[in-house]
């Protein structure tokens, strides 16, 4: 059993004996250098969840590297620098700099000054313990505001192993964080092909149908292809009502309802939905009854799969943001209408039509009304639904089970990480 004293210091608690506890200013101090207009030193990003990294490596390949006008100004950190954005420092966003490059002048750049390694306090800073003193010694009225400066920081007592010991952390985590990461990756691989094969899954049904030998007729129309040829095709506008209106007249202004935020939509699910009174319904929300169809109109919302059916609702009515499609089936199966506008062809053809201006592109409500729809005969339409519902159910099922061992292992990694930076766990050579 490893022999532990008190460290004198509320947060840090009881620390191995031979451990010290110092200010961080007696490791680290400010670097304050700047860099020209002209530089060719790559832009890094600060993150929560990362760290330090190049920016470029951590854009998205339909995202562009968007660069200020000037970079004249911008800090530069060399390897072993510590990086903070002092804004997010609350939640974890700073970390050890891998490479030399320069970051945004807000943040805060600090280098060793004693020998030390810097891996050790990257891991040591990023935990929970420090974020929640990041918070209580940053600067400012509410979370959006609050700023972790060089004073405040610096003045923060940690932890300190000998020098040896803390290479031995690093190494030893750097080591099994790496295994614990690709075991994430694996399981974040099979979640992502689980929600490929319940899109493939969804858009055979509601367009080829659950017979594999039906016999199959030209659709006339490019997108489709073959369809089966007891299908018809009909215009959305033939099959539901966009938008209907409701008559809320009799409803008392105290009355409390469920309201609808665009976020609430998540991928044929409603989640967290809030409670509103009626007099706070106004003519910029769109107003449903149990069993309409909600899909987002608004990029990225419809594509990230916001659509949802009502359910549930206080009085049977709700209400939610206007970029929020209201539609009621008529002439169709509702399962089968929400299955058909989850599918990929649809998703993509309304995709493709969007547009609209500063950032946001929109579903017209023209496309809507007038895009075409494949509609089997009605028996064939529960069936498809029915089939769906349990299809997806079991799909759903083996994608909670592997979030749930994603959780584990996230969980398992801040475990390890807080044992040996604390000195809980003694890492041996």
């Amino acid at each position: 059993m490893r022999k532990m004293k008190d460290s004198g210091v509320a947060w840090i608690g009881a620390i191995p004996e031979e451990w010290e506890v110092l200010r961080l200013k007696y490791i680290f101090s400010e670097r304050d250098e700047r860099c020209e207009a002209d530089t060719e030193l790559p832009l890094l990003s600060v993150s929560e969840y990362y760290g330090v990294a190049n920016r470029k490596d951590k854009i998205k390949e339909d995202e562009t590297l968007i660069r200020a006008e000037t970079l004249e100004g911008y800090k530069i950190c060399h390897p072993h620098d510590i990086v903070s954005n002092i804004m997010l420092a609350w939640k974890s966003a700073l970390g050890e700099s891998q490479s030399t490059g320069i970051v945004s002048p807000s943040y805060c750049v600090y280098q060793q000054i004693s020998d030390t390694c810097t891996r050790y306090f990257h891991y040591l800073l990023r935990t929970d313990i420090y974020a929640n003193v990041f918070k209580q010694y940053s600067t400012g009225i509410i979370d959006s505001r609050l700023r972790l400066y060089s004073d405040k920081f610096l003045s923060l007592f940690v932890q300190v192993p000998s020098v040896d010991e803390q290479r031995r952390i690093a190494d030893y985590l750097d080591t099994k964080c790496a295994e614990i990461d690709h075991s994430m990756e694996l399981v974040r691989q099979g979640i992502d092909k689980l929600k490929e094969y319940k899109k493939s899954v969804i858009t055979e049904a509601v367009t080829k149908g659950l017979d594999p030998d039906v016999p199959m007729k030209d659709s006339g129309v490019p997108w489709i292809g073959e369809m089966p040829e007891t299908w018809k095709i009909i215009r959305l506008k033939y099959v539901c009502t966009l938008n209907p209106r409701i008559n809320v007249d009799d409803i008392n202004p105290e009355t409390e309802l469920s309201f609808f935020p665009m976020e609430s939509i998540k991928n044929g699910y409603v989640v967290n939905t809030q409670k509103k009174f009626f007099s706070e319904y106004c003519s910029s929300y769109n107003i449903f009854n149990n069993g309409d169809i909600l899909l987002a109109k608004v990029t990225p919302c419809f594509e990230n799969g916001n659509i949802a059916i009502a359910s549930n609702l206080e009085k049977c009515i709700g209400f939610g943001t206007s970029e929020i499609f209201i539609i009621r089936a008529n002439n169709i199966d509702n399962k089968f209408l929400f299955y058909w506008l989850r599918n990929e062809l649809f998703k993509l053809r309304a995709i493709s039509t969007m547009s609209g201006t500063g950032g946001l592109k929109r579903i017209s409500s023209q496309f809507m009304r007038d895009e075409n729809i494949l509609v089997p005969p009605r028996s064939e339409q529960h069936r498809i639904s029915a089939y769906l519902d349990a299809k997806c159910a079991e799909i759903d099922t083996l994608i909670a089970q592997k979030q749930a061992l994603l959780d584990k292992l996230a969980e398992y990694k801040k475990s390890l990480i807080f044992e040996c930076v604390t000195g809980k766990r003694k890492v041996v050579a």
